[in-house]
């Protein structure tokens, strides 16, 4: 069976952040004008537990398939 989950990102690995921060800048970071390494710098601040924005992730059978 499947198990999808929602959780919020605090302290992902490398794979995850690499990930993720490439989808954000595929999404608005290269529209916008930014590098690839400002984009993973906005996740990282985003992942911090107390800061704003947050960011949380969509998992499936604990890989991550999505987030917001």
């Amino acid at each position: 069976m499947n198990n999808l989950e929602v959780r919020k990102l605090v302290n992902v690995d490398n794979e995850t952040l690499d990930k993720i921060s490439e989808w954000m800048y595929n999404w608005w970071g290269k529209r916008d004008g930014y590098s690839k390494d400002a984009v993973k710098c906005f996740m990282q601040h985003s992942m911090e537990d107390n800061r704003l924005p947050q960011t949380y992730g969509v998992f499936l059978d604990n890989e991550i398939i999505g987030m917001y």
